[in-house]
């Protein structure tokens, strides 16, 4: 039924400021995109508020910067204190060299060698959570993390691991940790390849639902 002018019963045009089908589905993208963003910046305002109830560390050993990175990302998200595992003795680019088999981390590898650490300032009784990130050497980390497992007591805590690796998986890189330490709680966490942004640390926190 057509809505008219009273009198000459004229039919007269509906919604003539419209626009085309083209315009109105292009408009209905750009609300829905609007949509989902204020959702998700409410989602994530929200999140982090639950995260930041409980105590947490970010823990981190990184050789070339990219662990580093998803480390900061992480203390963002949740609010945490952040701390950096070093050596008592730097690696060097030499060392690192994984191409050679005599380098310092392939020989650290091989023959189960546990380096020393620059110091103990990680105070993990404070915590309940530790997300300790690291780089996969040889389907392991690096046994400078064994180290730092070993040095402290990790009984009650959940430890969730996160690693970069430019090709290789966790191996039995969990076990191995495991064995560090016991009484830790050990999750396996995720590897990360490239470059990844806050909103996919985001999601993979989200995840584990701790």
């Amino acid at each position: 039924m057509y809505p008219y002018v009273s009198g000459d019963f004229k039919p007269v045009e509906r919604h003539s400021n419209v626009g085309s089908l083209s315009e109105m589905t292009a408009k209905a993208d750009v609300l829905k995109q609007e949509w989902d963003r204020k959702v998700f910046i409410t989602f994530y305002k929200f999140s982090v508020t639950e995260i930041k109830l409980s105590k947490t560390l970010v823990a981190y050993f990184s050789a070339t910067g990219r662990t580093r990175k998803i480390a900061n990302l992480i203390a963002e998200i949740t609010g945490a204190d952040i701390y950096e595992i070093k050596p008592a003795v730097p690696y060097s680019v030499e060392d690192l060299n994984w191409e050679d088999s005599n380098s310092r981390s392939t020989f650290e590898a091989k023959e189960d060698l546990h380096p020393s650490l620059a110091d103990r300032n990680a105070n993990i009784s404070n915590y309940s959570v530790i997300y300790l990130g690291f780089p996969i050497w040889w389907y392991k980390a690096p046994r400078l993390i064994n180290t730092f497992l070993e040095s402290y007591d990790f009984s009650g805590k959940k430890v969730v691991t996160f690693s970069t690796s430019g090709g290789s998986g966790y191996g039995e890189t969990s076990k191995d940790l495991k064995y560090s330490n016991p009484d830790a709680e050990i999750i396996e966490g995720k590897v990360f390849r490239g470059r990844p942004d806050k909103e996919t640390i985001f999601n993979w926190l989200q995840s584990l639902n701790i």
